[in-house]
């Protein structure tokens, strides 16, 4: 069965490999800039504040 067209899914020990790889600081320093410009937006106001836009 295709997901998304995607012919074959990776097992979580491969998904694991792959992502072992990966610099955590290069992640953290990714997550902040993304966290940064998602508190500067009012996308999360609903979400805080329980109201829809």
């Amino acid at each position: 069965m295709e997901v998304y067209k995607i012919e074959k899914l990776c097992s979580d020990t491969q998904m694991r490999e792959v992502l072992d790889q990966v610099s955590t600081d290069e992640v953290r320093n990714l997550f902040k800039k993304v966290l940064e410009r998602v508190q500067k937006s009012d996308f999360l106001l609903p979400i805080i504040t329980g109201r829809s836009w």
